[in-house]
């Protein structure tokens, strides 16, 4: 399952609800700014620990750079 149809299909209708509107508003930031335009089509379990760690780094980088 690719990481854009984790959150079309369980995350954003059964988890994003709960949120108060203040965090559903930082959750949409991250994911449309910074996570899904490198991510979207990404399978879940490619995303591990260096890759996370990788696109912290590369977000640092483009501001700091």
């Amino acid at each position: 399952m690719t990481l854009q149809t984790f959150i079309d299909t369980q995350w954003q209708p059964l988890v994003f609800p709960t949120f108060k509107p203040s965090t559903q508003h930082g959750y949409k930031t991250v994911l449309g700014v910074h996570v899904l335009p490198g991510w979207k089509d990404w399978r879940l379990r490619e995303i591990d620990r260096l890759a996370i760690q990788r696109l912290v780094a590369d977000k640092f980088l483009q501001k700091t750079g």
